[in-house]
């Protein structure tokens, strides 16, 4: 009987050593960064510890420091051991797994990182507007103001209240930039390879309305938001002004409005920066 018992509490003691918490799972946007914070509060005897990463459906680990895809994107606080991953992308879904080894054998502690597509435009921390203007039928640059790209920026173009997809290129991976294909944008988006600006020739009075367009690097986030308002060539001179006058005043209290909803949407979850959501 005593070896029995013997036999049950040498299970429970390993089990209880190597077994690992439940995944915590944290949910992320391209683009975005994700902080992983371990509990580290309640161990003791602690000999070593490190990160590794199981890339989403993979069964193989790889010390984090070694992984190619995850290069200049870590910051570790080597007080909580917390690990933040910077500019993510889809290809950095994951495990992520602080391995502690302890004076009673190893730990894991374990953190399942989803990185999920660029949804519409809703976290805004610092807020550029513009206005433009542009005669139907020619063509139109929407301005970044980004004077070179540095090779690493996740760039997303949306249109609209509803914050249609344009257009978007993911500079690191050097793939080809998306762009909308529908009938009303079709074959007239181009990106600048350099600035990442928006060209749309020979624009329809459709294109007027709301632009943002969000840009993610390892080192700044990058939000603008601009109206566009399409005119028509006046015959007369007057009425043209008019005309842009007009449009340009509803387009620019329609992206105020917009800003601010926007800022309402996030207020409840995090502070935001921008003076216009104070």
């Amino acid at each position: 009987m005593k070896n029995v018992l013997r036999t049950v509490m040498f299970a429970v003691i390993v089990c209880g050593v190597f077994s690992a918490d439940e995944d915590k799972v944290k949910s992320v946007m391209e683009g975005e960064s994700v902080t992983l914070n371990p509990d580290l509060t309640q161990m003791h005897g602690i000999i070593q510890k490190k990160w590794i990463f199981q890339k989403k459906g993979s069964t193989t680990t790889e010390n984090i420091q070694y992984v190619e895809i995850l290069k200049n994107r870590l910051k570790r606080n080597d007080q909580t051991e917390s690990l933040t991953i910077n500019n993510m992308r889809s290809k950095h879904s994951g495990i992520y797994i602080l391995r502690i080894d302890l004076n009673t054998g190893p730990k894991d502690i374990r953190f399942t990182v989803n990185v999920e597509e660029v949804p519409s435009a809703s976290d805004i921390y610092n807020i550029e507007m513009k206005n433009v203007s542009v005669t139907k039928g020619k063509p139109v640059i929407l301005q970044t103001d980004i004077t070179k790209l540095q090779g690493d920026e996740l760039i997303v173009w949306r249109f609209g209240d509803e914050g249609k997809l344009l257009a978007k290129e993911d500079k690191e991976t050097k793939s080809p930039p998306y762009y909308n294909t529908d009938e009303r944008f079709r074959d007239r988006l181009q990106l600048n390879d350099q600035t990442g600006s928006l060209i749309i020739s020979h624009t329809k009075d459709t294109d007027a309305g709301l632009y943002t367009v969000k840009i993610n690097s390892n080192e700044h986030m990058t939000y603008k938001i601009i109206t566009v308002a399409v005119t028509v060539p006046a015959s007369g001179g007057s009425p043209g002004g008019i005309i842009v006058i007009v449009l340009l005043g509803i387009a620019l209290a329609a992206a105020v409005v917009v800003a601010v909803c926007y800022c309402c949407k996030i207020s409840k979850s995090r502070k935001p920066i921008g003076k216009y959501c104070s």
